[in-house]
Parts: C-alpha cells; structure tokens; sequence
C-alpha cells in the first residue's frame, strides 16, 4: 500500500538523505518548507550545512 507524507522543514534539516527512507511511497514537500530550507542554507553550522545538502 503506498502512502503519502508531507514532509516538514525540520525533516529535511535533521536528515538530508531523508528522501531514501521512503522508498515506494510519495513525498510531498509544501513550497513554504522550501522557502524555509533556502532562508537556512545561509546559516553557519549544521543547519546551515544540512540545509544545502537537502535541497
């Protein structure tokens, strides 16, 4: 049975290679965790760098 998850700004933060734990289901991703996740990527540290890496 396929589902779907919305994935939140956090999740793409926290795991940059959270895409490949889904395997066969659908992801949605709002714009607004986009917009989010480019406004982060100009931070320093591990957000910062998470941030690119998830995109």
């Amino acid at each position: 049975m396929i589902k779907n998850y919305i994935i939140d700004t956090n999740v793409m933060v926290h795991d940059p290679d959270f895409i490949y734990n889904f395997e066969d289901n659908n992801i949605i991703i709002p714009i607004i965790c986009i917009e989010e996740l480019d406004n982060l990527k100009k931070r320093e540290g591990i957000v910062g760098y998470n941030a690119k890496n998830g995109i």
